[in-house]
């Protein structure tokens, strides 16, 4: 018998001794799993705002929180429509203090859109980041919010991003984008929702994961669950030369 098929066979009756059928299907099952988790594409733009190097306007803000002792807390909504369909994986901000106050974080919402709104009863808790910079050094320093929920965004459809300030006296300073022009709302009582009188919007980028598509997933399953039937009957034979 040559080498080769001696060192086949001495590893198909090693793998036939140490392997169930039980446990070999386990192996076929988590391996499909892996192909289907891996078949997903990398994080991608849904909506984006910022300019070249995740530049932004340095000079120009939007009030997220109190701007002044006995002030109403204010909260800043920016629209947008979703280029892309996924699980939101990301979302990241032109978030900065300001220079002679502490690094105060904001609460992060995803609203529905109601008539050219932020829908009061359509919301979700995406968490909660700091600003990245101090205002008005920074022009490219961004804040990430790994968002940990499982929240659906679908291709073409409108959402507000909403900003509101985490802790009762917090002020925070979200910038305007260079020259992204949409809609932007402001709320002091978290219910009625103002326009801001500016043309541009905040500078944002919200990421999602792509889902794979259902028809892919079952071919890639299928094709991987096959292979490995065929190499488990190999060795199956090769053990019983």
């Amino acid at each position: 018998m040559p080498p080769k098929n001696k060192r086949v066979k001495a590893f198909a009756k090693f793998f036939q001794n140490h392997m169930s059928v039980s446990t070999m299907n386990w192996i076929i099952f988590a391996a499909c799993g892996l192909l289907i988790v891996s078949s997903a594409h990398a994080d991608t733009d849904a909506f984006n705002s910022f300019g070249p190097g995740n530049t932004y306007d340095s000079g120009s803000v939007f009030f997220v929180g109190k701007s002044g002792p006995g002030s109403s807390p204010i909260e800043q909504a920016a629209q947008f429509t979703a280029q892309a369909s996924g699980f939101l994986s990301t979302v990241e901000l032109a978030l900065n203090r300001p220079g002679n106050h502490t690094a105060d974080p904001v609460s992060v919402f995803l609203y529905g859109d109601l008539n050219g709104s932020p829908d009061n009863s359509e919301q979700t808790f995406l968490g909660s980041v700091g600003p990245a910079g101090v205002f008005p050094q920074s022009n490219n320093a961004v804040a990430t919010l790994d968002v940990s929920s499982q929240v659906t965004l679908s291709l073409g459809t409108t959402y507000w991003l909403v900003l509101k300030p985490a802790i009762p006296d917090g002020l925070t300073f979200w910038n305007f984008s260079t020259n992204t022009v949409g809609q932007m709302r402001n709320s002091i009582d978290d219910s009625t929702w103002y326009p801001s009188g500016d043309p541009r919007i905040a500078a944002f980028r919200i990421n999602v994961m792509p889902v794979p598509e259902p028809n892919s997933t079952v071919l890639l399953s299928i094709g991987l669950a096959v292979s490995l039937l065929l190499i488990r009957r190999r060795i199956d034979r090769n053990t019983e030369m």
